[in-house]
């Protein structure tokens, strides 16, 4: 059985990877799983594809937010209990 790569987007429209579904382009109707497009997404260092319903878009892919912590601080022992 002949196979098409198709491409997945998410809830929120970003591309989350390939799926490989069964050729049926050769029958009256078309069946592609959901969240799935034929058209290959760009690919950019940096950037993220977003499906928009007719095609792929980039944006930059945000950087992580710093959490600060405090540095960790070894407790004292004071006194010793028996």
């Amino acid at each position: 059985m002949d196979f098409i790569t198709g491409y997945q987007y998410g809830d929120k429209n970003q591309y989350i990877g390939e799926y490989q579904f069964p050729n049926n382009l050769d029958q009256d109707s078309i069946h592609m799983p959901l969240n799935t497009t034929l058209i290959e997404p760009p690919v950019e260092a940096g950037k993220q594809a977003f499906w928009d319903g007719e095609k792929w878009n980039l944006q930059d892919i945000p950087a992580p937010a710093e959490i600060e912590k405090p540095p960790y601080v070894m407790p004292v022992i004071t006194e010793v209990v028996e």
